[in-house]
């Protein structure tokens, strides 16, 4: 069975410039594969295979010029010519079964607000693993790290992500033990959700809606008015819009706080 952890991260400032430069690499290998696969199914040779792919990517690291995606993890660039193959692949499958809406892969952008890229854990070697303080990340060494639980398995991969925020998170994939069922006690009981109440059970007992956003929406308004009126090319826009992003965070970690 697998499971995930999200943990928040601090990078100093080497660190940060890695991660960015990381997804910059994995940025640029989903699009220059991308744009190969839609000139090699125009020029009619069928859907350019995943194989192929990496082939080509091994040569273009040996070039001169793209000397610098070796600076880059190398499974991360597998990992983004892989999800790349998926969605490309995807999308023909969706229209051959007519499926709901093919939904062609779009390419990525430097100015998304939420970037990723994921590292593999090699079996036999100690690639990724935790410390007291710290997680042990390839090509960054350890970053400093808030550990709120400790894993009890394998870790599989760990997935590096920047939020809307600019907070940086390691979401780590591990391979856990099976929970164990709770004792079967023959009781049932009915619950309805609702919008006034967030739950009411056949009880009788009612769990009340906490309402995040509602209480936080005068603040939400007023920052996103700000934004409005920043100019798009300027750097308090990207101020306001952290703060704004920040906000509207808030009220997310609250309703998963309150659901725990």
């Amino acid at each position: 069975m697998e499971r995930r952890y999200n943990y928040r991260i601090y990078p100093n400032k080497e660190q940060e410039e890695k991660i960015q430069k990381n997804f910059g690499c994995v940025r640029f290998v989903y699009n220059y594969f991308l744009a190969k696969s839609i000139e090699h199914y125009k020029a009619g040779e069928g859907i350019y295979s995943f194989p192929d792919a990496c082939k080509d990517l091994t040569e273009l690291k040996r070039k001169e010029e793209y000397k610098w995606l070796r600076e880059a993890d190398a499974h991360s660039l597998q990992n983004a010519l892989k999800k790349m193959d998926n969605a490309y692949s995807a999308f023909f499958r969706r229209v051959r079964e007519k499926t709901g809406a093919p939904g062609f892969p779009r390419f990525k952008a430097k100015k998304e607000t939420r970037q990723s890229y994921t590292s593999q854990a090699q079996t036999g070697k100690n690639v990724i693993y935790f410390t007291d303080k710290e997680i042990r990340l390839p090509k960054l060494g350890l970053v400093t790290c808030s550990i709120s639980r400790r894993i009890q398995g394998r870790i599989l991969s760990a997935t590096v992500l920047q939020v809307p925020s600019g907070k940086y998170y390691a979401s780590v994939c591990f391979t856990g033990d099976k929970p164990e069922p709770l004792p079967k006690t023959g009781a049932a009981i009915g619950l309805h959700f609702g919008v006034k109440h967030l739950a009411v059970s056949s009880e009788g007992e009612i769990f009340e809606n906490p309402r995040f956003l509602e209480k936080s929406q005068k603040k939400i308004s007023r920052l996103r008015r700000l934004l409005s009126r920043k100019p798009s090319d300027g750097e308090n826009r990207e101020k306001a819009r952290k703060d704004l992003a920040r906000a509207c965070e808030r009220v997310k970690n609250q309703r998963a706080d309150a659901l725990l």
